[in-house]
């Protein structure tokens, strides 16, 4: 029996990273892309090493063993996909990005298909396909209505694929530690793999945007710390395929947060990628609850 309190932790993830989209996107008019995301990493390791310190000393053993492992899944994700997703959102609008990230369930079957030989039932191809369609459907759109551009929608696309092997990867390694713990070990491999890609790209703190630390250090905690959390107490007391079906709401709540903050607009062609990308992972979630 799914609890309830299962399904407001994955609420309550879905919010976090529905509004991380329109809130970073309104953050990278000020702040570089990558810097961004360091400062964010940064208060989320902070937090979570407070968590630690408080309630997981005595655990810390237990994730020695495996702590190579975990940061380098963290260079996967947060790290790499973040970085192309970031890098592309400052290119392109929080409604494109918000769309193309609901491609994350497809990224999954797809890339199973071509790394681990998964098998699949031919109308999963054709959901597939049809999600692949409304990528390309949107990125053509991409810049007639001045708010996105192709070049941003496809950084955002290859952020999305990083996502989804990371989540093919640690479903191959799932490590019996806590949860904060995991997520503690894996942040810091993203937060050193982006300070070196600051340092490659000579990046620096520029004082006119240090006024602003405070509410990017708080974004930061609600995209990396808090979302990840509620979505693992929640998914605790529920199906994987519940989860997911709760998960496709968060860009539902990205572009709902991104028309209203962010006052941004979709054509009708781009409007009909978008439901044609939700669709298709709405199926493939489905899908997932039959087989199971």
């Amino acid at each position: 029996m799914i609890k309830p309190k299962s399904i407001l932790f994955l609420l309550l993830a879905v919010l976090c990273w529905g509004l991380g989209v329109p809130l970073s996107k309104a953050l990278l008019g000020e702040i570089p892309p990558m810097l961004l995301l360091w400062v964010q990493l940064l208060a989320s390791v902070a937090t979570l090493t407070v968590l630690v310190l408080l309630f997981y000393r005595n655990h810390l053993s237990r994730v020695l063993l495996i702590a190579p492992r975990l940061l380098l899944m963290g260079v996967l994700e947060p790290g790499l996909a973040y970085c192309l997703g970031f890098i592309g959102l400052s290119h392109t609008s929080s409604l494109h990005a918000s769309m193309i990230f609901a491609l994350e369930p497809i990224g999954i079957v797809l890339l199973g298909v071509l790394l681990f030989r998964i098998k699949i039932h031919p109308p999963m191809v054709w959901a597939v396909g049809s999600a692949l369609c409304g990528v390309a459907l949107m990125i053509g759109e991409a810049g007639h209505d001045g708010q996105a551009s192709a070049w941003g929608d496809v950084l955002v696309f290859l952020g999305t694929m990083v996502a989804s092997l990371y989540v093919l990867l640690s479903l191959r390694s799932v490590a019996d530690v806590p949860v904060v713990l995991m997520l503690w070990v894996q942040q810091i491999g993203s937060l050193i793999f982006v300070w070196l890609i600051v340092l490659w790209m000579g990046g620096s703190i520029n004082v006119a945007w240090t006024q602003n630390f405070v509410w990017v250090a708080c974004t930061g905690v609600i995209q990396f710390t808090f979302a990840f959390v509620f979505y693992f107490w929640g998914a605790k007391g529920a199906s994987d395929a519940v989860a997911a079906m709760v998960l496709n709401l968060t860009p539902v709540v990205a572009v709902l947060a991104s028309v209203v903050w962010l006052g941004e607009s979709l054509s009708v062609l781009a409007v009909a990628g978008g439901m044609m990308v939700v669709l298709a992972a709405l199926y493939c979630v489905r899908h997932d609850t039959a087989q199971t």
